[in-house]
């Protein structure tokens, strides 16, 4: 076991590679992390809650998609991860370059859905997601690791799925990947019965200036909540962020984005900058979700990450056929 400190000043438990930072399962969804030994409250078994994981699949065009049920899947999962996080992207812990996976101490309290090329049966596409129960009695949101809950709505809470850690294997980034993926995540929330969805859109950039620059674009075409405001971390804050009113951020804040199935930028027309908004955030956006706040910039994994929110009761039926939620 190894403990340091990151960068971003949270304490860090390693054991067998995986970076860990731990919640008290009794803390309300304000507060703050504190560190415990993993191995009093790592879970034994996977899946956690498997009255909460759908037995449903899917297949369409050579590619099937499947919720993961064993530790076999877990592990192809992981090494998907890694290949895309870690060696196509250079995001990602350090640490899992130890062991050819993308693992942290999320991964057992959360459910995995992925997408197998039924010619090879390899995993080429996968997101993450834990509904607020597990989140309550696990160890919390990761979203919480870079932003501060305090100012997050309890009815939003208690019906809520995060999901994350979404990523698609080079040669399969095509729209039947993205739509079974996206079709397992209504599948998930409708068979949970929850009502919203919110999870970290991502770019892979340390600039705060280009971070801030998609915010100010973001906030100037209506794509933040204005009913209240989810701010990140003090040790995760933009530090620059004062420079989004005053209006001195440069011409060019291009970045470049996470690989996620269509992951160019897209270079917006309707900003007074050149700004480039990663497409699975303007996918996001174009469906009906809204940023909740001011990005957390996250050094661990090199990137600037905004918290997008979506609201079922709100999504058109054209966004919510294609997540197949059922409205």
């Amino acid at each position: 076991m190894v403990v340091d400190q990151n960068s971003t000043g949270r304490h860090v438990t390693t054991y067998s590679g995986l970076s860990t930072t731990l919640r008290n399962p009794d803390q309300s969804q304000g507060e703050q992390v504190i560190g415990e030994s993993i191995k009093d409250f790592y879970p034994n078994v996977y899946p956690t809650y498997p009255n909460r994981l759908p037995r449903e699949s899917l297949a369409s065009g050579g590619y099937s998609l499947r919720f993961a049920e064993s530790e076999e899947e877990l592990d192809a999962i992981y090494q998907l991860r890694y290949d895309v996080f870690n060696l196509e992207l250079a995001e990602g812990l350090n640490t899992s370059h130890e062991t050819g996976r993308d693992e942290d101490e999320f991964d057992r309290f959360n459910h995995h859905l992925y997408v197998v090329e039924e010619l090879t049966g390899i995993c080429v596409g996968t997101y993450r997601m834990q509904t607020s129960e597990m989140a309550a009695t696990g160890i919390g949101f990761y979203a919480r690791t870079e932003f501060d809950f305090s100012t997050f709505p309890e009815s939003i809470f208690n019906n809520s799925v995060e999901i994350g850690r979404a990523c698609i294997a080079s040669g399969h980034r095509t729209l039947r990947v993205l739509h079974l993926l996206w079709r397992g995540l209504g599948i998930y929330l409708t068979h949970n019965e929850m009502r919203y969805l919110f999870g970290c859109c991502s770019l892979t950039s340390q600039d705060e200036r280009e971070g801030l620059a998609v915010y100010r674009y973001l906030q100037e075409n209506g794509h933040v909540l204005t009913d209240w405001t989810l701010y990140p971390l003090a040790e995760n804050e933009c530090r620059s962020f004062e420079l989004v009113d005053q209006g001195e951020l440069g011409a060019d804040a291009s970045t470049q984005t996470e690989a996620d199935p269509d992951s160019e930028p897209e270079a917006s027309t309707n900003s007074p900058e050149t700004v480039k908004i990663p497409r699975l955030m303007r996918t996001y956006l174009s469906q009906g979700s809204k940023i909740c706040g001011p990005p957390a910039i996250d050094r661990a994994f090199k990137t600037i990450d905004y918290l997008a929110l979506f609201d079922t009761q709100t999504m058109s039926k054209s966004a919510l056929a294609f997540y197949h939620i059922v409205g």
